[in-house]
């Protein structure tokens, strides 16, 4: 036996658990290596992710096995390079298939006398082709050469194809080459995301809505719905040049596969169905899912294609007097009065450099929340914004790089900011364009003690204005005193204590006593030593189970003392202010936007609160043309308000949903 020889499967071992890194090279012998986007010899030479400065990554995003996506500012920029010389950014998904299925279809039949349908298989020349075609009558005719003279598209769209077409059969579904295609289409993200699951309901659903069936997908549609958006990402990054085919195959299938099992297992927890459709998924995402797959935030191209326009965009700013923050859209998605955000934390420091906050490490915030409405009844997906933290000095470091929240982890997601202020900025008229407020770690872990002690955060936000607003029954003009006020929180805890197995502890009850003693000297800003009951009772809300639409109707609702289902400017300032009152009164800090301290004191909370509820308020109204004194509007008007733009105006609502930062 010779001892200085190895087996074959020895050497595929070797090579497989880290020997492709010794020797890349052998790549080579593989024609058809799973390539980016663009040619084999426009791309920069590749250097590997551990080589990287924290300068040069945008995002780590977690896969299934501990592995991770690394996103970098060259892949932004090529690709950015890339998708504007194609002028794709020009164009929604919905255009590009209209056309391109068709075309499809119709040289699919001569050649191989294939049906239509979405699924149907293509092979390379044929959808090379279809595409050159496509892009000629919606966009442009493509060059030759990009004007670069860096790259083909007719090599760009080849191997986009091979991408696809791992098992080389030069067969690959129509459907899953359309979905990764709509990652670098214009659009709004939730436009995509509409568009695409759309691509997979291979199942003859029944359930029919305003005269269109509602598209629902399995598990295997899911598989390949989550594939196709990772073969394209995986594609855009210089990460997949320093693996192996075999690894980036597997690293797709695994986190696709388990991804679909998460979403498979939260449909038949909550329905007992193992079809899936739109506002199911989107239920998901708003539990949970946009931690486990927080790389769908790359369907906005704003987020990282389009950085550096939005950095141009934001430098822009500074020079504006007005406080709304700088515009970014896609040039298919201009048609959008109201202007982008970079993050929920972010500081727009209109005559300042604007601080990047969470950047690197984590995905930016979703583009829009619609109170979980119907998605046949809107225009937008029911994903709610995520909320980032301030990375510190003690964020974890792996290999050099900042890394994101692993979704795998067993840490709940106000584990992950235990470590880190979050902050959200409250934009106003003012000189100064409005505030950033902080609320410190210690703080958010006191909330979510009592939050959870008391079994606050698991009673819906009705039943504990009831006891509040049945405590100002006696009332005049709804005036509770600190007596009153203490009576109805009593009543308050002892029924959300039920639902707890432990007895409050003498600490506990000492740190809630002062908490509730804040409270109510929030609400009694002008030290009148009496509080209203109905802004108590809104106000409380925050601090409730249940989602933010739930908790926003049920607010409207308890405003509406006429029930017309109207609400006045002065009403919906009402409306925005309660809100606010509880979140500062939790908040550690306030910083002008002009990047001057303020300090915390009353008359600095106080005018916050005012001149930002005022603010939103005519955002709101002038919105919608409504000026006059007596105009008023009903939640479906704010509710489109929202979804339309408004959630860049007041993006601190967001925390109304208790999970996005406390429990």
């Amino acid at each position: 036996k010779r001892n200085n020889a190895v087996t074959f499967e020895d050497f595929a071992k070797w090579y497989t658990e880290g020997g492709y890194v010794v020797a890349p090279w052998l790549e080579l012998l593989d024609l058809n290596k799973f390539l980016s986007l663009i040619g084999e010899s426009s791309r920069p030479s590749p250097r590997h992710a551990y080589d990287k400065t924290i300068a040069d990554i945008l995002f780590t995003f977690p896969l299934a096995n501990n592995q991770s996506l690394v996103v970098l500012r060259e892949d932004a920029k090529y690709v950015c390079s890339v998708v504007t010389e194609l002028g794709l950014l020009s164009l929604t998904s919905e255009e590009i298939w209209e056309t391109l299925c068709s075309d499809v279809a119709a040289s699919m039949k001569k050649r191989s006398n294939t049906q239509k349908s979405i699924s149907m298989e293509v092979d390379q020349d044929t959808f090379v082709e279809c595409m050159l075609r496509v892009m000629k009558r919606k966009a442009r005719a493509p060059k030759e050469k990009s004007s670069e003279g860096t790259f083909s598209p007719k090599e760009v769209f080849k191997n986009f194809f091979l991408s696809f077409d791992i098992e080389q059969s030069n067969r690959v579904a129509l459907n899953q080459l359309m979905c990764g295609l709509t990652l670098l289409c214009g659009g709004k993200k939730s436009s995509k995301l509409v568009f695409a699951f759309g691509l997979f309901d291979g199942h003859d659903t029944k359930e029919v809505k305003n005269g269109r069936k509602k598209p629902s997908m399995g598990r295997e549609d899911f598989v390949n719905f989550f594939r196709s958006f990772l073969i394209v990402m995986f594609s855009c990054c210089n990460q997949s040049l320093d693996l192996s085919g075999d690894a980036v195959s597997q690293y797709i299938a695994d986190t696709a596969h388990s991804i679909t099992k998460d979403v498979m297992a939260f449909q038949w927890r909550t329905k007992k169905l193992d079809r899936v459709k739109f506002e199911n998924f989107s239920e998901w995402y708003n539990e949970g899912g946009f931690e486990t797959a927080p790389w769908l935030e790359l369907l906005d191209l704003n987020k990282w294609v389009l950085i550096d326009r939005k950095e141009q965009s934001d430098s822009s700013a500074k020079q504006s007097n007005s406080p709304t923050l700088a515009a970014t859209v896609t040039e298919a998605s201009a048609q959008s009065p109201y202007q982008g955000f970079r993050d929920l934390i972010s500081t727009p420091k209109v005559g300042g450099e604007t601080s990047d906050v969470g950047g690197r490490n984590c995905p930016p915030a979703s583009d829009v929340d619609i109170f979980d409405l119907d998605m046949d009844d809107v225009d937008a997906v029911a994903m709610d914004l995520m909320l980032q933290q301030e990375v510190t000095d003690d964020s974890v470091e792996q290999n050099g790089n900042l890394t994101y929240v692993n979704p795998v982890s067993t840490s709940s997601p106000s584990h992950s900011m235990a470590q880190n202020a979050l902050k959200f900025h409250l934009l106003t008229n003012n000189a100064h364009h409005g505030y950033m407020i902080s609320i410190e770690p210690s703080h958010v872990n006191l909330l979510k003690r009592l939050v959870t002690e008391t079994g606050l955060c698991q009673t819906d936000a009705s039943t504990v204005c009831n006891f509040i607003l049945g405590e100002a029954k006696s009332c005049e003009d709804s005036k509770i005193t600190k007596k009153s006020f203490d009576t109805a929180m009593n009543n308050v805890f002892s029924h959300t204590t039920r639902s707890v197995s432990s007895t409050l502890s003498k600490s506990t009850q000492l740190e809630l006593s002062e908490f509730l003693d804040k409270l109510f000297g929030a609400f009694d800003w002008a030290n009148a030593g009496f509080i209203n009951a109905l802004d108590l009772a809104c106000g409380i809300t925050v601090l409730c189970g249940g989602r933010k639409s739930d908790k926003l109707e049920h607010v409207f609702e308890i405003l509406d003392e006429d029930k017309d289902s109207l609400l006045s400017r002065q009403e919906i300032t009402r409306f925005i202010r309660s809100f606010l009152i509880t979140l500062t009164s939790v908040s550690s800090s306030f910083t002008l936007l002009d990047g001057n301290p303020c300090g915390k004191t009353e008359s600095t909370i106080s005018t916050a609160i005012e001149t930002g509820s005022e603010w939103a308020t005519s955002q709101v109204f002038d919105s919608m043309k409504q000026k006059s004194a007596t105009a008023c509007i009903c939640f479906d008007d704010f509710g489109e308000w929202y979804t339309k733009g408004g959630y860049q105006s007041i993006p601190w609502l967001e925390l109304l949903d208790l999970r996005k930062w406390v429990v």
